[in-house]
C-alpha cells in the first residue's frame, strides 16, 4: 500500500483493472495466486501479495496496451512455476513424448504400419489443440510443437535437464544456470523447442534484458544488474557449448556470443558486436605500478562489529594473487594439505576448475608469498583445514568466487585514480603480463604455470613442461622495487625469513 500516493477512481472498464497511478506514472498491481506466493518473497522472507511493475507512462492508453504485454509475460511465468511445483510437463506435451516413444520404437522394430498410424493419430492430435484454442497464434504454436515433438524433435527443457543429471555443476551453479534457462523458456512462451534456441531468440531475450529485465528478489523491482545479465547470458552460452554442441544436438556458432549487455536499462536495441557475450572487452586491464600502490594505499573497510574481512586479510589475497597468478577464489579454497614445503618455498595444488586435469601444481618461491603462506599455517596441522578459513562458500557446495570477489571488488573501489574496468581477476592478468615481459621464459611454461591450455598442437601433445622448468618461471617473478617495499610494509613483513 502507498498511503500518501493519488489513486485512480475506480475502474469502469476492464482496460483500468489492474492498473494503478503511483506518483505521475502508471504500474500495474496483479495479484499472485496464494499457491504460488511462496516463489515471491520481499527482502526480509515475507510472501508477497501483488507484483509490481512500473508501466513507466502517464499515458492510460499506452499503460493498457504495456499491461497486455506483461500480463502474458507474468501468465507464462505463473504457468511454469505450476509446472514445476507439480514436476511435471503440460498435458500436451507429455502426450506428445508418450507418442514419439511410441513411433520410435515401432520403427525400431521395423513395424513401419503402426509407426505411420501413430503419425497420423499426432497429426490428428495437434489440429484438435489448435481448435480448442481458437486458431490464435498461440493455439497454432502449441499444435506445432506437438507435432514436431512426436514426430522426433526435443524440447529445450528435456536438454538442459538432461545436460544437469549428467554433469558435475555444483548445487549453486546449476541454480543459477536453471534460473537462466526457466526465465529464456518463459520468454519464449510455451515449451519451446532446441530448435527454437536460435540467434533470432537469443537476441530478442538479451534485448529484453536490456530493456525490461527486473530483479523478483527484492522488495522493489528493480532492473537487474549488468553481474545478473552477464551470469544469465554466461549460463545460456554454457548450455550451447556443453550442454548441447559437446552432446552433438546442435551446430554451428553459439548465438551467445558477442551479445552486449549494459549496466542500466536502455531504450536502444541490442546489437552484435566485437567484444564478448557479457559486454566486456576481450582483454581487461591489468594493474600497472600507479594502480597496485594506489590498492595497497586504500583504506580497509570502516570498523564494525560485523567485519569479517579487514585489510590485512584482503591485502595477503590480492597480493598472493598479483605474485602467483592464481585465480581469488582458488587461494581462499586452498587447504593446508594442498600446500607442502619445498626448498626455499611451497608447492601449491590448485584444482583446476577451467581445465581437464584436475590438479595444477605450481611452485611458490617469492619471498613475500611464502611469508604470507607460512604465517597463515603458523603452528596448524589439520589438512583438511582452509589457508583463509575467513573466507566461506556462499550456500551449500564449494563455489568461494561470489563472496570473495565480493570482498575484494569492495576494496578495489575504496582505491583512488584505478584503471576503469578494474576487478579482482585483473590480478591474475597482471602477473601475466609482467612474466610475459621477462625475457629467456617459455611461453608454454608461463601458460602451464597459470593454468592456460596451449592451442598450438605441438606444444600441447609434444613439448613436456617440468617442475624445473614451473621453478624458473616462479624465481624469475618480481615487480618494481617501489611496489614489493609497499607490500612488505602493507603485510606486515619487514622481515621476511629464508
Amino acid at each position: 500500500m502507498y498511503p500518501c500516493e493519488p489513486r485512480l477512481p475506480p475502474p469502469k472498464s476492464p482496460r483500468l483493472a489492474h492498473i494503478r497511478k503511483r506518483g505521475l506514472s502508471f504500474e500495474l498491481h496483479y495479484p499472485i495466486p496464494t499457491a504460488l506466493r511462496s516463489h515471491y518473497l520481499t527482502a526480509s522472507g515475507k510472501q508477497k501479495t501483488h507484483i509490481d511493475r512500473a508501466l513507466k507512462t502517464r499515458d492510460p492508453d499506452e499503460a493498457y496496451r504495456l499491461k497486455l504485454v506483461e500480463l502474458q509475460r507474468i501468465e507464462a511465468e505463473f504457468r511454469a512455476l505450476r509446472r514445476a511445483d507439480r514436476g511435471a510437463r503440460p498435458e500436451d506435451i507429455e502426450t506428445a513424448v508418450g507418442l514419439r516413444a511410441d513411433i520410435n520404437a515401432a520403427s525400431n522394430s521395423d513395424n513401419y504400419e503402426l509407426a505411420m498410424t501413430l503419425s497420423m493419430v499426432a497429426s490428428d492430435y495437434a489440429e484438435t489443440i489448435d481448435d480448442a484454442g481458437g486458431n490464435t497464434p498461440e493455439s497454432l504454436k502449441r499444435a506445432q510443437n506437438f507435432a514436431r515433438i512426436a514426430d522426433g524433435a526435443e524440447t529445450l527443457r528435456e536438454n538442459f535437464e538432461a545436460w544437469m543429471q549428467a554433469g558435475a555443476l555444483p548445487q549453486r551453479t546449476q541454480a543459477k544456470y536453471r534460473t537462466a534457462i526457466e526465465e529464456f523458456i518463459a520468454h519464449l512462451g510455451g515449451e519451446p523447442l532446441l530448435t527454437d534456441m536460435n540467434d533470432e531468440s537469443a537476441l530478442a531475450y538479451v534485448d529484453w534484458l536490456n530493456r525490461e529485465g527486473r530483479s523478483q528478489r527484492t522488495k522493489k523491482l528493480v532492473p537487474l544488474s549488468f553481474n545478473s545479465k552477464r551470469d544469465r547470458i554466461m549460463a545460456l552460452s554454457a548450455f550451447w557449448n556443453k550442454g548441447l554442441v559437446k552432446r552433438r544436438k546442435v551446430k554451428g556458432p553459439n548465438p551467445w556470443s558477442r551479445l552486449e549487455v549494459t549496466d542500466r536499462p536502455t531504450p536502444s536495441d541490442t546489437r552484435w558486436d566485437s567484444t564478448a557475450n557479457t559486454g566486456r572487452a576481450l582483454r581487461r586491464p591489468f594493474f600497472d605500478e600507479a594502480d597496485m600502490l594506489a590498492i595497497l594505499d586504500a583504506p580497509g573497510p570502516r570498523p564494525s562489529s560485523a567485519l569479517r574481512y579487514p585489510k590485512a586479510t584482503l591485502m595477503e589475497v590480492l597480493c598472493l594473487g598479483l605474485i602467483t597468478g592464481a585465480r581469488p577464489d582458488e587461494i581462499c579454497s586452498l587447504r593446508l594439505e594442498e600446500v607442502r614445503p619445498i626448498a626455499g618455498g611451497y608447492a601449491l595444488a590448485f584444482n583446476d576448475p577451467k581445465n581437464d586435469e584436475s590438479v595444477r601444481r605450481v611452485p611458490v618461491v617469492h619471498e613475500l608469498a611464502v611469508g604470507i603462506i607460512a604465517r597463515r599455517i603458523g603452528e596448524r596441522t589439520d589438512g583438511a583445514a582452509r589457508l583463509f578459513p575467513e573466507f566461506r562458500p556462499k550456500g551449500q557446495g564449494d563455489n568461494y568466487a561470489e563472496l570473495v570477489l565480493r570482498a575484494l571488488g569492495r576494496h578495489l573501489e575504496r582505491a583512488t585514480g584505478l584503471t576503469p574496468g578494474a576487478v579482482p581477476y585483473c590480478t591474475r592478468h597482471t602477473f601475466m603480463t609482467t612474466i610475459g615481459a621477462i625475457p629467456g621464459l617459455q611461453r608454454v611454461a608461463w601458460q602451464r604455470y597459470v593454468g592456460h591450455k596451449s592451442e598450438d598442437i605441438t606444444s600441447k601433445h609434444y613439448q613436456g613442461i617440468t617442475q624445473a622448468q614451473l621453478l624458473e618461471i616462479a624465481q624469475a617473478f618480481h615487480y618494481a622495487p617501489a611496489v614489493e617495499q609497499r607490500m612488505r610494509a602493507e603485510l606486515g613483513l619487514s622481515q621476511v625469513a629464508g
